[in-house]
């Protein structure tokens, strides 16, 4: 397709043929109940436009097979742009605009998630770090080597594990926090005092740049010993309600680092 809108709507299952390239057109998925896989490439002679739409439907873009935008132009417009629906399998784009979707970033197998080209903006929705094949079971990884914007509206999920697993979201540039991070502890029993997760830096993978801006608020998911926490801020501090065991959970917006202290 070299011009023009591909529109996919209502119950369109398919492949997109791998190394498929569109320059010039967006492929819009608006469906209700729609579901697309494959491997895809857009918008590499026409970066003024995004390659992908989605306002609806189940989009399933493969584990690690996605490919939107051309690392070798100087994108214009993000590579995707997500109003609507559940889509999953991101593994490699240049750009990508949140905007009411569910979405979630998927490395290709025993690699991370990767965005070049243009800032990741996610205005409003819910953005998660899906597990990639061969990395740790539950866990993923998403490295922006531009900025990263988490609105208002926008809920960040993240997943952690009383053994130190987490999820990992690695910003070269700043990360701007706004909106909710929602943790979610995957892992019951006591956590010893002391212990600690860095969401947003990690010795091999990088180090996000600069932290900005504030969070609306934390949230944490867990069950048994620390099921039913609240948290409240003072300045960039986030601490929790204590549990039964005399514990709390601080989360440090200007590091991003979730620890587990004495009450």
């Amino acid at each position: 397709m070299t011009d023009g809108t591909f529109i996919i709507g209502d119950d369109w299952t398919g492949n997109i043929q791998n190394g498929s390239t569109i320059s010039g057109g967006t492929v819009v998925y608006s469906g209700t109940a729609g579901t697309a896989t494959g491997y895809f490439r857009g918008n590499g002679n026409d970066p003024t436009v995004p390659a992908m739409a989605i306002s609806g439907g189940t989009q399933n873009f493969g584990n690690g097979n996605f490919f939107a935008g051309d690392v070798s132009a100087v994108d214009a417009a993000p590579s995707v742009v997500v109003t609507g629906g559940t889509s999953t399998g991101f593994y490699s784009t240049e750009g990508v605009t949140n905007n009411g979707g569910s979405i979630t970033f998927t490395g290709e197998p025993g690699q991370e998630a990767v965005n070049n080209g243009l800032d990741l903006v996610f205005t409003s929705g819910t953005v998660s770090i899906g597990t990639f094949a061969g990395g740790a079971a539950g866990y993923g990884s998403l490295l922006n080597y531009n900025n990263t914007t988490l609105g208002a509206l926008n809920t960040l999920k993240l997943d952690l594990d009383q053994d130190l697993t987490r999820d990992l979201l690695i910003t070269s540039g700043t990360l701007n926090w706004d909106g909710i991070v929602a943790l979610n502890l995957t892992n019951s029993g006591t956590i010893a005092n002391g212990t600690s997760w860095d969401f947003f830096n990690d010795p091999v993978l990088g180090d996000t740049g600069f932290f900005a801006g504030t969070l609306d608020g934390i949230s944490l998911a867990a069950t048994d010993t620390y099921s039913g926490l609240s948290f409240t801020k003072s300045g960039s501090l986030w601490t929790s309600t204590s549990t039964g065991g005399g514990q709390q959970f601080t989360f440090e917006e200007t590091t991003g680092v979730l620890a587990v202290v004495p009450e």
